[in-house]
């Protein structure tokens, strides 16, 4: 998964011709699911890597339902403006998540998106109505998300939050990036980080999760 910002800044039509070419070969090797961060252009986006050019320049937002047992992974389109930091998922996709979370029984679920969950202007817009919508659905497990560029994991009332690293950028001076492998059963989940450069800040350790 590659939870956003893709491109550098502005999602010009270079930066995912840039980029293509690493995601196809990882692609050769096993699925990669892409999500839309606060610096990609959606239009831009989905002619570098949707199988057929979208006709529609106001194209909706993606969502990916991903059922690989024993576990389901949605991942969500939280994508409000270009070059904007804060992010939004909206009432239409909250509801959706909803409907489609009481609807598919008690599968362990994984919701994925880029923003975070910080209270404040930089982060996810509608984070306590997400929450509002995830707490009390006891399938869902954890979060999956990006956007600050720093392994990082919390709970919420129980809720594990895995915040991604950065695989390009670093947002302050020593601050590790890499990326995150994980393994995944009905009742946890195993993470470790793995390194692209040395860091002169210590590498986090791996770690284990139980699901509530």
């Amino acid at each position: 998964m590659i939870l956003g910002d893709i491109a550098y800044r502005f999602g010009l039509p270079d930066d995912y011709a840039a980029a293509k070419p690493v995601i196809t070969k990882m692609a050769e090797h096993f699925p990669v699911c892409l999500t839309m961060g606060n610096h990609d252009v959606r239009e831009n986006f989905l002619s570098a890597f949707a199988p057929t050019a979208p006709t529609d320049p106001a194209a909706p937002r993606s969502i990916i339902v991903i059922n690989h047992a024993p576990l389901r992974f949605i991942i969500l389109d939280s994508l409000y403006r270009v070059d904007v930091v804060p992010g939004l998922l909206g009432f239409r996709q909250r509801e959706w998540l909803a409907r489609f979370l009481d609807d598919s029984g008690p599968i362990p679920t994984v919701i994925c998106f880029h923003h975070a969950l910080d209270d404040n202007d930089k982060s996810l817009f509608d984070a306590g109505q997400l929450l509002g919508v995830l707490l009390s659905r006891q399938q869902v497990k954890a979060i999956l998300h990006g956007h600050w560029h720093k392994l990082r994991q919390y709970d919420v009332d129980g809720l594990h939050v895995i915040q991604l690293p950065s695989i390009g950028l670093p947002l302050a001076d020593g601050v590790p990036i890499g990326w995150l492998s994980a393994t995944f059963t009905a009742s946890g989940a195993d993470f470790e980080m793995h390194p692209l450069a040395a860091p002169t800040s210590p590498i986090p350790s791996a770690f284990s999760l139980k699901w509530r």
